[in-house]
């Protein structure tokens, strides 16, 4: 009969997140497809159990095939699994058997006129869809409960004021709302970021190969290595290391089918133009761990990372180790609660950590904290882009898109289900249309600056602002007539010390 090949199909999913869970990671290929397998036949089974007690009824086989598409609701339970995202794969998989056994139930004792197959294909999507919006809002709100603020303690303090006291003090440049001039710097890249010393632009860009790669530009002379070519995967969103000692990176290389949305923070090390080894693996953990960014003066590292179906800033810090640099036991900062948050910069006094939270697609709630104090400065919203600091940070540049796409609309708290896909269509285009820019002292949104027709060329990929503050490279993205272009816009400031 139809239903008993449904059955089989059914509950398949069923056995694959039973398979999931009890496998492990990494899950070996052929023992889930026999999982798989043996679900289907478990599910078979058991409808063949209650037809056999209940075959009087001339009605009960199309019951049935209503009631093996409950197995349906494993599929999205499986995807959140996949993603780690939620109350974990154990909690999933007893919600993915709860509600079969209830319908297989439900379709034993129902007297009632067989269902046709439109009412059939109507029960299958309604499980289907119906699970997804139940997992996604039982995502939510385990991603949402328990979502710390950082902690205090009274090493940190002391060590972020000493820092605070060391930093030399500069003039606040004072700018109009328009910019002297702007120039392009490069006909692509994205995520820039200066070196201490403003004369060298870390970026990263599409090699020739396909994948994305770090590159090291030289502003005075526009001479341009690439580093980490000889390597695998898309390596984006550099962080240089003080001093010229290397770079932070982000990299899709360990990603696996299994754990799609792996990335993984590198440290390649090398003092001039070029590297001197292959980069390093820093981190070890299933899930995205991005957006890498240094404390001042403290060699500590802080980065996003999806903890237990939550993205939080975490932090650790770099340890020297045989052969190498490792980084020590991560240690949580900061908690997005159900929304995606990262570290945006951190001040070069260290009295603020600037973070952006909500959904990725669209507008982001910014806000500086100072691990000094605790005290938390609104900085109002922006719409991706990214943000940093003059030298000794009393001068910060935001850049945040003008408009948002069609996902942006949706809530913050659905930044736990949008950042993965966010990342991956990264790569592609931009997430939203326009770009702004905005200066200010840390403590406050600042004041817009006129780009004229700047601001219509594309959506902002990142900001890196000039030791001194008079300066800046926006990076923008854009695709026009299905074309996808990107660049690197120098914005000299007209400013005054």
């Amino acid at each position: 009969m139809i239903w008993r090949v449904w059955a089989l199909i059914a509950g398949a999913p069923v056995g694959l997140l039973g398979g999931f869970v009890g496998l492990g990671l990494p899950p070996s290929l052929p023992k889930l497809v026999l999982c798989g397998v043996g679900g289907g036949l478990v599910w078979l089974l058991a409808l063949s159990m209650v037809a056999l007690a209940r075959d009087r009824d001339p009605a009960r086989g199309a019951h049935l095939a209503q009631a093996a598409s409950a197995g349906l609701l494993a599929l999205p339970a499986l995807a959140a699994a996949l993603l780690q995202l939620g109350p974990g794969g154990v909690w999933l998989l007893g919600l993915s058997l709860a509600v079969p056994l209830l319908a297989l139930a439900r379709a034993a004792l129902t007297r009632a006129p067989a269902a046709g197959p439109r009412r059939q294909i109507r029960a299958a999507l309604a499980y289907l869809a119906g699970g997804a919006l139940a997992i996604a809002a039982l995502v939510g709100a385990v991603s949402e409960l328990a979502a710390p603020r950082p902690a205090l303690d009274a090493s940190r303090t002391a060590a972020v004021l000493d820092l605070d006291a060391r930093v030399v003090t500069r003039p606040i440049p004072r700018c109009a709302a328009r910019p002297r001039g702007t120039r392009v710097l490069l006909e692509r890249g994205a995520h820039p970021r200066l070196s201490e010393g403003g004369d060298v632009l870390w970026l990263d860009a599409r090699s020739e190969a396909g994948p994305r790669q770090i590159y090291r530009l030289e502003r005075a002379s526009l001479r341009e290595e690439c580093w980490t070519c000889a390597e695998p995967g898309d390596n984006l969103r550099p962080a240089p290391l003080g001093e010229g000692a290397g770079v932070l990176f982000e990299t899709t290389r360990h990603a696996r089918w299994w754990d799609p949305t792996n990335s993984e923070l590198h440290l390649i090390r090398g003092r001039g133009a070029r590297p001197a080894e292959p980069s390093q693996r820093l981190t070890h953990h299933p899930g995205p761990d991005e957006h890498p960014a240094l404390a001042p003066g403290a060699g500590l590292v802080v980065w996003t990372r999806r903890l237990r179906g939550r993205f939080a800033v975490v932090s650790a810090p770099l340890e020297n180790a045989r052969g190498g640099i490792r980084l020590g036991e991560p240690t949580p900062l900061v908690s997005g609660g159900a929304a995606w948050i990262a570290a945006a910069a951190w001040s070069p006094d260290a009295r603020s950590l600037v973070l952006l939270r909500g959904n990725p697609w669209g507008a982001l709630r910014a806000q500086s904290f100072d691990p000094a104090t605790g005290e938390w400065i609104a900085l109002g919203s922006l719409r991706g882009g990214g943000a940093d600091f003059d030298a000794d940070g009393g001068f910060l540049g935001v850049a945040g898109a003008r408009r948002a796409g069609a996902l942006g609309w949706l809530p913050p708290a659905a930044g736990f289900l949008l950042a993965p896909l966010a990342g991956a269509a990264e790569h592609t285009g931009p997430l939203a249309e326009g770009s702004e820019l905005r200066l200010a002292e840390p403590r406050g949104e600042g004041a817009a600056l006129e780009l004229g027709p700047v601001a219509e060329w594309g959506a902002p990929t990142g900001l890196a602002l000039a030791p001194d503050g008079t300066r800046l490279v926006l990076g923008q993205r854009r695709v026009i007539a299905g074309a996808f272009e990107e660049r690197l816009l120098e914005v000299e400031l007209d400013c005054r010390l």
